[in-house]
This record gives structure tokens, C-alpha cells and sequence, in this order.
């Protein structure tokens, strides 16, 4: 009995826990709590930029792709129309001539 004299449980001395107690604790393990979930969303965060980063970096590949492959093309299609053109004066003026009367006119 001399102990619960000398030093009586905080639960006797105001009816029982105080709310500091409470939430004292309760603050600490939610702190905690979201720290944790605080580091989780960082390490998703960055799985996440390093996926972008390779699918930016895919895409960026596909776009050259087929630019490359458009400027081939277009330059395919021009090539041959200038080709056949000098072709045409090459092998024969008098062909190329005729088809130039209707240029004139225009």
C-alpha cells in the first residue's frame, strides 16, 4: 500500500489514460504508419518514372521509325518521278518535248 501512496498509476490520478497518453502514442505509430506508406509511394513513384522513361524512350524509337521510313518514301516517290524524268530527256528530247507543249499552255 505504501507504493500506491507514494507513486499512484496515472490511471488513478485522473480516472484513467490521459488523452496525451492516448494520443501521444497513437501519434507516434500513425507518424509511423505514414512514413512507411510515405516510402512506399516514393519506391512506386519511381518504379513508375523508370517504366515511363523506357516507354518514352520506346515510342521516341517508334516515332524515328517511322519518320525514317515516311522520309523514304516521300523521297522513293520523288526519286523516281526526277529518275524517269531525266530518263526521258536522255533517251529521248522529242518525247519529253511533247509532254512539255502542255506545260506551256499552263
Amino acid at each position: 500500500m505504501a507504493s500506491s501512496s507514494n507513486h499512484p498509476p496515472k490511471d488513478d490520478l485522473t480516472g484513467g489514460t490521459s488523452e496525451e497518453d492516448r494520443t501521444g502514442g497513437t501519434s507516434e505509430q500513425d507518424l509511423a504508419q505514414v512514413w512507411k506508406e510515405l516510402q512506399k509511394g516514393e519506391k512506386t513513384a519511381q518504379v513508375l518514372e523508370a517504366n515511363l522513361t523506357s516507354l518514352e524512350a520506346k515510342l521516341d524509337s517508334l516515332l524515328a521509325s517511322f519518320e525514317d521510313s515516311e522520309r523514304r518514301m516521300v523521297q522513293e516517290a520523288n526519286g523516281k518521278k526526277p529518275d524517269e524524268g531525266a530518263a526521258g530527256e536522255e533517251h529521248g528530247p522529242v518525247d519529253k518535248k511533247g509532254g512539255e507543249g502542255g506545260n506551256v499552255n499552263s
